[in-house]
């Protein structure tokens, strides 16, 4: 049923989320880490789940994100769950 948006999100990650180089300041390290870690997340989800639609799981993540990073003041563990979201909302776009 979600053929079609693991082929797309394997690409999303091949295409955009390659992996970070040691050389790259911390910051986009991190970030890029991040991100890769949210689509691979998702990307497994959907392939765990395949009577759900990939639409509605992805949505669940951006919320779950949304909340964990609304519980917490530490700037570090907000600005994963803030990257794993903003990758997800990418993914949801282009699906």
């Amino acid at each position: 049923m979600n053929d079609a948006a693991i082929q797309t999100i394997l690409k999303y990650i091949e295409t955009n989320l390659f992996g970070p180089k040691y050389t790259w300041p911390t910051v986009y390290f991190e970030e890029r880490s991040y991100a890769r870690w949210a689509a691979t997340e998702i990307l497994e989800s959907i392939m765990d789940h395949p009577l759900r639609s990939a639409d509605e799981i992805i949505e669940e993540f951006i919320f779950k994100m949304m909340i964990y990073s609304a519980w917490t003041d530490d700037s570090d563990i907000c600005f994963r769950f803030s990257v794993a979201k903003e990758t997800a909302e990418n993914i949801l776009e282009i699906l």
